[in-house]
């Protein structure tokens, strides 16, 4: 009965709007998260994301060609891809406010959906 709670959770997610303009992938990081990495850290950091991404990307594309798989690939990679553009857009405001050189961008990464 306990795995309830995490399918409700789950299938919410999978209805919401995915990409409203970054809001969504903000409410599943914490902004304060890469507070005190430096920014050799913030780039170490990017660099993970960005080929997670990539990764969590080409999955939901593969899943999608399979009937029905559109859904299911919606709600199995969605929120993992979501953080990981929240936390992207995380890394770039702090390596922003450093004035990490050369920049940090999350560009050539992942776009929303």
């Amino acid at each position: 009965m306990s795995t309830r709670p995490s399918l409700i959770v789950t299938l919410v997610l999978a209805a919401l709007p995915l990409g409203c303009n970054g809001q969504v992938e903000m409410t599943l990081v914490d902004p304060a998260k890469y507070r005190f990495h430096t920014c050799t850290q913030l780039a170490g950091e990017m660099k993970a994301l960005r080929a997670r991404a990539f990764e969590l990307r080409s999955l939901q594309e593969k899943a999608a060609r399979d009937p029905g798989g559109a859904f299911v690939a919606r709600v199995t990679y969605g929120p993992d891809y979501l953080s990981a553009v929240g936390n992207m857009q995380v890394i770039e405001s702090e390596a922003r406010e450093k004035d990490c050189s050369p920049p940090i961008t999350a560009a050539g990464g992942a776009r929303s959906r």
